[in-house]
């Protein structure tokens, strides 16, 4: 008998252990990659803030549900990172236009921001008429790898920027300022958001620098989820609109100095 009631309770608290281990398990928040490249100041590891880790925090602290980790990619690798077999989950602040057309299986997510991007030079040399903003060849202009320019049609291919623009493609925005002011580079090609933030940060190298009057191209920026997490798609959503509603959303942007660029909404698409 004292057998039989040892092997009894021997069972209930394994099945009482198999519960609470099934129960951990189910109570494990999913984690979501988010894939991020060099493009500040929505992210750049070269910084010790930008706007990725400042809302990937913040959804983190708004619910259990799901635990959001960035992972880093190059420019190029970001339509493979969102693939059926890619690293990641969803990205955040990127534009359809940007070559999404060819990697159709991705579902867009709320309108995050609306961005401009322009040729800038030295205001002395702009000044002076040794150079202008006129992008025939004639002039060094510095792009970032992975990038798109509208001037140039869009392409991403070197050669053709290297050969019929006469880009020169580097790593960041950052390097671009440095050999703009070491006149390295005739005209650099730099996002207005960038630009601002740098201000707000008291940056000393822009204040050398004038904007062409004319941008090069605005772009619309979403969140771009993977289809592989489409079916979270509605609940992820409704985080960003509690980060809209309860204010944290827009304060980002203005702690970064581009709340002039705010333009959420879950129901608008490329045309805002």
């Amino acid at each position: 008998m004292a057998k039989l009631r040892f092997v009894f309770l021997l069972v209930v608290l394994c099945s009482a252990l198999c519960s609470a281990s099934v129960y951990a398990q189910e109570s494990e928040p999913q984690v979501i990659r988010v894939a991020a490249y060099e493009f500040p100041p929505y992210y750049s590891p070269r910084s010790d803030q930008h706007m990725v880790s400042v809302v990937v925090d913040a959804l983190n602290e708004i619910q259990d549900d799901f635990r959001f980790v960035i992972h880093e990619v190059r420019p190029s690798e970001r339509y493979d990172s969102l693939s059926e077999n890619g690293c990641c989950d969803l990205m955040m602040f990127e534009s359809l236009s940007w070559g999404w057309s060819r990697y159709p299986n991705v579902v867009a997510g709320p309108v995050l921001n609306k961005g401009t991007e322009r040729l800038y030079g030295l205001r002395s040399r702009l000044d002076s008429g040794e150079i202008g903003f006129t992008v025939d060849g004639s002039l060094k202009v510095g792009g970032v790898l992975g990038y798109h320019y509208r001037f140039a049609g869009f392409s991403t291919a070197r050669d053709v920027l290297e050969l019929d623009y006469n880009v020169y493609s580097t790593d960041s925005q950052a390097s671009l300022i440095t050999m703009l002011t070491n006149r390295r580079i005739d005209l650099a090609v730099l996002t207005d958001e960038y630009v601002h933030w740098l201000a707000l940060r008291e940056h000393l190298d822009i204040n050398g620098l004038s904007p062409n009057p004319e941008i090069d191209h605005s772009y619309t920026t979403h969140l771009i989820l993977s289809e592989r997490i489409a079916h979270n798609h509605a609940r992820i959503r409704a985080l960003f609109d509690e980060l809209h509603h309860s204010g944290r959303l827009p304060m980002v942007y203005s702690d970064f100095g581009i709340s002039h660029s705010y333009l959420y909404s879950p129901r608008c698409l490329e045309n805002c």
